[in-house]
C-alpha cells in the first residue's frame, strides 16, 4: 500500500471509472488499480466531484481521494466556461504537479501540467452518433483542452493523426499508449468454456460473438444482414451480442425485431468478466465490423482468448488487428459473409489465432502499459521541476 505525499505528484479525474461500463470507465479503473499497486508510479490522489463521494469511497481509501467541492454539474458547467477561453480552473482542486484527464476535457490549471487523453474525434466528425447534450460538451472542451495540453495521450497512431489534421496539435506534443488488456483474458480450453457458456447462458452450438454497445457505429444492422445470409447457408448457432443499449439505437432494435432470424439472435448484458472470456473461448469467432473505432478493444480480447476476428479495414481497428483479424470493408455485407464464413468453414483460420492471438497480447500486458504510462509521468513531472517546454515523449 503507497502512503500518501502531501503534495501529490498527480491528480487523476475517476469519473468515468466510477460508473460500470464503458471502455474509459475500464482504462480509468485500471490506471487506478496501477497506480496503487504496480511499482514506479507517482503519488497521487483520485480526484471527484462531491456527488460521487460515495462511489469513490466504495472503491478507494479516503486518503487517496481529493474531492471537488462543486457536483457533476456544476463541474461541466465550469469547462464550459473556462476550457474554450484557456482559463486556469485551480480553485475547486488540491495542489499536484500534474492533472491526468482521462476524458480530455481537462479543465485547464495554472499551478498543474494538463495531460489530456483523446480516444477518438467521433463528437466532431460523426457527430449524429452521440446524444446532443456529450457531442455539445465534448467539442466545446476536447480540443481546447488538447490545443493547450502538456501532453496527450492517444490510444492508437490513427487517432494520433487524427488530432494532428483534426484540431491541429503538434505531433511532437502526443504520445500514443495503447490500451492494456486484462489479466483474465486468456485462453481457456474449449470444453470448459463450452460448459461455462452452456450452464451461464444455455448456449450448446457453434455462435458469432459480438461485443461492445449497441449503437449506429457499432455496424450491427449490416452484421445482421450478414449473419441471416450465413443462416442460409447453414450456420448452425446464434449470433450472440454482448453489451448494453446505447444512444440512437431505434433503427438497430428495429432491424433485430424484423429480422428473419430473430429467435437465433442472443442478447447478453450481464456478462462478468469470468463470463466474458468463457464466451470468447468457445466462440467461432468475433464479428466486430465496426464503422469506427479509435482502437478497438474487443479485438485485443480475441487476441488474448485464442479467437479469431473479423473486424473493419481502417481506423484502430487496422492498425491493431493487422496480421491478425480477417479485415473487412465495413459497410459491405458480402466482406462481412465472406470473412466469416472462412473462419467458419476452415479450421485452420481457428488454430491460427489459438496459437497466434495470445502471443500477440502478450504486447498489451498491464504491466508493460503502466511502465510506459508511468514513464510518462516521470517525463512531466521532470520537466515540470525545470520550468521547460513540454519534452518529446515515445512509448
Amino acid at each position: 500500500m503507497k502512503a500518501m505525499a502531501q503534495v501529490p505528484d498527480l491528480a487523476l479525474d475517476i469519473f468515468p471509472g466510477l460508473f460500470p461500463t464503458g471502455g474509459i470507465g475500464r482504462y480509468v479503473r485500471d490506471l487506478c488499480a496501477a497506480l496503487r499497486t504496480l511499482p514506479g508510479g507517482p503519488t497521487y490522489r483520485f480526484a471527484h466531484t462531491s456527488n460521487l463521494r460515495h462511489l469513490a469511497l466504495a472503491r478507494y481509501r479516503p486518503d487517496e481521494l481529493m474531492e471537488l467541492p462543486v457536483n457533476g454539474l456544476v463541474m461541466r458547467a465550469a469547462c464550459l466556461a473556462t476550457v474554450p477561453f484557456g482559463l486556469p480552473l485551480d480553485s475547486l482542486y488540491g495542489p499536484s504537479k500534474l492533472f491526468h484527464s482521462p476524458l480530455g476535457d481537462g479543465p485547464l490549471r495554472s499551478n498543474a501540467r494538463l495531460i489530456s487523453h483523446v480516444h477518438d474525434l467521433t463528437f466532431l466528425q460523426h457527430p449524429e452518433w452521440h446524444p446532443l447534450r456529450t457531442r455539445f460538451f465534448l467539442s466545446a472542451t476536447v480540443p481546447g483542452a488538447a490545443r493547450r495540453a502538456d501532453r496527450v495521450i492517444c490510444h492508437s497512431e490513427w487517432v494520433k493523426a487524427e488530432v494532428v489534421r483534426g484540431i491541429g496539435v503538434r505531433p511532437e506534443r502526443i504520445t500514443v499508449i495503447p490500451p492494456p488488456v486484462g489479466h483474465d483474458f486468456h485462453p481457456v480450453p474449449p470444453a470448459v468454456a463450452r460448459a461455462h457458456v452452456a450452464w451461464r447462458f444455455g448456449l450448446a452450438a457453434e455462435y458469432f460473438l459480438h461485443v461492445g454497445t449497441v449503437e449506429p457505429r457499432k455496424n450491427h444492422v449490416r452484421l445482421f444482414e450478414a449473419f441471416e445470409k450465413l443462416r442460409r447457408e447453414g450456420f448452425p448457432g446464434p449470433l450472440v451480442l454482448v453489451g448494453k443499449n446505447g444512444w440512437g439505437i431505434e433503427p438497430v432494435l428495429s432491424r433485430l425485431e424484423s429480422s428473419s432470424e430473430r429467435a437465433n439472435i442472443v442478447r447478453v448484458s450481464d456478462a462478468s468478466e469470468e463470463d466474458l472470456v468463457a464466451l470468447y473461448g468457445a466462440a467461432t469467432a468475433v464479428a466486430f465490423p465496426s464503422l469506427e473505432e479509435g482502437f478497438g478493444m474487443p479485438i485485443l480480447e480475441a487476441m488474448a482468448c485464442g479467437v479469431p476476428c473479423v473486424t473493419g479495414d481502417r481506423t484502430g481497428m487496422a492498425d491493431l488487428g493487422a496480421g491478425f483479424a480477417e479485415l473487412v470493408t465495413p459497410e459491405s455485407v458480402d466482406q462481412i459473409v465472406e470473412a466469416l464464413r472462412r473462419i467458419w468453414r476452415d479450421g485452420t483460420f481457428r488454430e491460427r489465432a489459438a496459437a497466434e492471438g495470445p502471443v500477440r497480447a502478450a504486447e498489451y500486458t498491464l504491466e508493460r502499459w503502466a511502465a510506459k504510462t508511468f514513464a510518462l509521468y516521470r517525463s512531466e513531472l521532470a520537466t515540470a521541476e525545470a520550468g521547460t517546454p513540454a519534452p518529446v515523449v515515445r512509448a
